[in-house]
């Protein structure tokens, strides 16, 4: 009994539960909620969160934020698309994305680490800097960058499952 009441305690076991009654209220609602290609599309779009989630994982482990992740993510993917659409390789353009992501969690962590600015704040201010440097870039404009092998990062499944989650796992 009282392993039963530790389970019921656990956040975990609730927000599952919770997880099931959303699912269940939006397919009685909706029966196309429970298609299995939104079903793999949910599963896709929580791949980019857990990826976002394993990055800031050390970040609230030492009792830190970072608001500026998003601006961040975003701001490398916009530099990853220029490259593709200025001829560079696939692999060079993930690599150059992945350096300039790994550049500015460098530099908030300079700017939290050495120079003692509180975390919430140095991320804000870090996060408006870069959204509007990618803003710039972009003219606002989403940019187009297909190539077949960008194209089967997001797209592409193993079996029955997505790449994303099979990378992810």
């Amino acid at each position: 009994m009282e392993t039963i009441k530790k389970i019921v305690k656990s956040n975990n076991v609730v927000l599952f539960l919770l997880l099931i009654l959303v699912v269940a209220f939006f397919g009685t609602l909706n029966p196309a909620f429970l298609r299995a290609v939104n079903l793999v599309q949910y599963i896709n779009n929580g791949v980019v969160l857990g990826f976002l989630t394993l990055g800031l994982s050390a970040t609230i482990i030492t009792g830190n934020f970072d608001l500026s992740i998003g601006s961040i993510l975003g701001f490398g993917t916009v530099i990853m698309a220029l490259s593709l659409n200025n001829g560079v390789s696939l692999p060079l353009a993930l690599v150059i994305g992945f350096l300039t992501i790994l550049i500015l969690g460098a530099f908030n962590g300079f700017i939290v680490g050495f120079l003692r600015v509180p975390g919430m704040l140095a991320t804000l201010g870090t996060s408006s800097l870069i959204y509007g440097i990618s803003l710039v870039l972009t003219g606002g404009q989403a940019i187009g960058s297909y190539t077949p092998e960008y194209e089967f990062f997001g797209k592409s499944e193993i079996g029955t499952l997505p790449f994303g989650l099979i990378l992810l796992i």
